[in-house]
């Protein structure tokens, strides 16, 4: 089942390629008179789908996970992997004390959710929302790192063969390849000279991400799905299992 986040990401997905529709009207190799625009439009383009690209990361995560607490009727921190809990506590834990991002705030408006965020652990429940706290730069290595936290050790090796499949041909370097499609945004954002990346390059950057938000959404929907099911065997173990015996 597609998730919300990736169902956003291709609405976002879209702008991009809305974008490029209108670029393309212009010639590949544009004159003095076509230049500024055909930058401001691959630059718009490029800008817009790494932005897509970060808001589904983290948005992502904490709904796969919001799927699995909901439809474990509440899922038992400690059955999970360590990875999970770690991350779990502590993250919901830093997000609590140290407060909204971009509001400020006191200690003493903090302390109800605090002690909120504090009373789900004791209950040995999970926040999703603190399992997708990453840092602003979508790149290989901050997905990894993501993945990494709730689990999954190398999602770039596990989503190969999805990938492939669906690109329709093999990709030598996955992290390499979304590397080179961040740095766009960076050229974008701090020099908006875009005219020496090809105009199919940037078309093929807005096919690969989408292709790699799917196999990634669909990765993470199995893994939630085996953990809930790790989960139900859990507990009707201990349904089965005797309270005790009697003299």
């Amino acid at each position: 089942m597609t998730s919300q986040a990736l169902a956003d990401f291709r609405d976002g997905l879209q702008l991009a390629k809305e974008l490029l529709n209108i670029e393309a009207t212009y010639p590949a190799l544009p004159n003095a008179t076509q230049r500024r625009p055909v930058e401001a439009l691959r630059g718009g383009a490029v800008v817009l789908m790494v932005g897509a690209w970060e808001s589904f990361l983290r948005d992502m995560v904490p709904e796969h996970f919001q799927s699995l607490t909901q439809a474990t009727s509440g899922t038992h921190r400690s059955t999970l992997p360590e990875e999970i809990q770690v991350t779990a506590v502590w993250n919901a834990l830093e997000l609590a004390l140290s407060g909204p991002l971009h509001e400020a705030s006191t200690k003493k408006s903090r302390l109800p959710e605090v002690l909120r965020v504090s009373r789900v652990m004791a209950a040995d429940d999970i926040e999703p929302r603190a399992l997708a706290r990453m840092q602003a730069n979508p790149k290989a290595q901050i997905v990894a790192g993501l993945f990494r936290s709730v689990g999954i050790p190398d999602i770039w090796r596990a989503v190969v063969p999805a990938f492939t499949a669906k690109w329709g041909t093999a990709v030598p370097d996955l992290p390499q390849l979304l590397d080179d499609v961040v740095q766009k945004r960076h050229l974008a954002a701090h020099s908006p000279r875009l005219l020496s990346v090809a105009r199919k390059d940037i078309q093929d950057h807005v096919r690969f991400l989408e292709v790699l938000a799917e196999v990634l959404d669909d990765h993470l929907a199995a893994y939630c799905a085996a953990l809930q099911s790790q989960e139900q065997a859990t507990s009707a173990a201990k349904a089965a299992s005797p309270v005790g015996t009697g003299p």
